[in-house]
C-alpha cells in the first residue's frame, strides 16, 4: 500500500541524490505514490484523490494536491473532470523510458568526453566507488542512490542546460525503477559498479565510443531485468489505506 509520507526509507531516498532531494511534504508525497506506480502496487487505471492518498500518507491535502500536479506532469497521472486514475507502468514503458535514457547519456558523453571537467570526473569516481562499496555491504539505497549521482554527474560534465533539464525531468521515474533493479536476484552489484568505472575510464582516455557502448549495454541490462521483475511479479492487491496505528514505511 502507499504508505506514510512521514517515514520513508533510504531506498528512493538514497535513490534520488542526482536528481533534487525531497525537502518538503509535497515532493516525499510524490516519491511515494510514484514507487507504487512503477511497482505496480497502484495498477492502471486506479483512481486516486486527494483525500485517499492524504489518508493513506498520514498527511494533509495540500501537499498531495502539489504531488498529483507534478505526478500529472510527469504523465503518471490523468486527471479528468470528475475523477484522477493512474497510468500504469507496463514493459513498454520501462523500454522507452530507458531508450531515451540511453539516448541522453550516451549525447552526454559525446559532449563530454573530449575536454572531461575533472570535476564533473571526480564526482563520477566518488560515485562509482560509492556503488562498489554498497555493493559489498549489500546496501540497497546507498548503492541507488550512488548510482544515480553517477549518471546525473555523467549528464552535468556535458554543460548542455537543456540536456541536463531534459534529463532532470525523467529522474525521478528513474530513481523509482531503482531499488526493483537493484534486486539481488539480477544482475551482480559488483559487476553493475564496474561498469560504471569503465565508462568512466574510457571518458579519461578520450574514447567516447567506448564509452557510449559499455553505458548502453549497461541501461539495456537494467531495463531488461526490471522487465523480467514486471513479468514474475504478482498482480497487485487494489490499493487501500493502513489500518489505524499502522507503522509508517515506503513502499519499495
Amino acid at each position: 500500500m502507499v504508505t506514510s509520507a512521514k517515514a520513508t526509507g533510504d531506498g528512493e531516498d538514497g535513490a534520488r541524490r542526482g536528481a533534487p532531494r525531497p525537502n518538503s511534504l509535497w515532493q516525499v508525497a510524490a516519491d511515494s505514490v510514484r514507487r507504487a506506480i512503477v511497482t505496480g502496487e497502484l495498477e492502471h487505471g486506479a483512481r486516486v484523490s486527494e483525500a485517499s492518498l492524504a489518508e493513506s500518507l498520514g498527511i494533509s491535502r495540500a501537499p498531495v494536491r502539489d504531488a498529483i500536479r507534478v505526478l500529472v506532469q510527469e504523465g503518471l497521472l490523468l486527471q479528468g473532470k470528475w475523477a484522477t486514475t493512474v497510468v500504469g507502468c507496463a514493459p513498454a514503458d520501462i523500454e522507452q523510458l530507458f531508450d531515451l535514457r540511453a539516448h541522453l547519456e550516451a549525447y552526454a558523453i559525446r559532449l563530454a568526453t573530449p575536454a572531461l571537467d575533472p570535476g564533473a570526473a571526480g564526482e563520477m569516481e566518488r560515485a562509482a566507488a560509492a556503488m562498489a562499496r554498497a555493493a559489498s555491504a549489500g546496501d540497497t539505497g546507498a548503492y541507488t542512490g550512488a548510482d544515480l549521482e553517477f549518471h546525473g554527474a555523467l549528464v552535468g560534465a556535458a554543460g548542455h542546460r537543456w540536456l541536463r533539464t531534459s534529463w532532470e525531468q525523467l529522474a525521478p521515474v528513474i530513481a523509482a525503477t531503482l531499488p526493483l533493479g537493484a534486486d539481488p536476484g539480477g544482475r551482480p552489484r559488483a559487476l553493475v559498479a564496474a561498469g560504471h568505472q569503465d565508462v568512466l575510464r574510457y571518458m579519461r582516455e578520450g574514447d567516447a565510443l567506448s564509452a557510449e557502448a559499455t553505458l548502453r549495454r549497461h541501461i539495456r541490462g537494467a531495463a531488461a531485468h526490471l522487465i523480467e521483475q514486471f513479468g514474475a511479479a504478482p498482480p497487485a492487491a487494489p490499493p487501500r489505506a493502513p489500518s489505524a496505528g499502522a507503522a509508517g514505511g515506503a513502499v519499495t
